[in-house]
């Protein structure tokens, strides 16, 4: 997600304000992840 957004500092505070607020961050990994555009890796 930090590549994608090219910020992982912000990534990385969101989540963990989130983890203090009562554990939403794994709600919001789930929903990235089906989200956010995996990156094609050309080999």
């Amino acid at each position: 997600m930090a590549e994608y957004f090219r910020n992982p500092s912000l990534v990385q505070i969101a989540f963990a304000i989130l983890t203090i607020a009562g554990g939403q961050d794994i709600l919001l990994y789930l929903l990235m992840w089906a989200i956010v555009p995996q990156k094609n890796i050309q080999r």
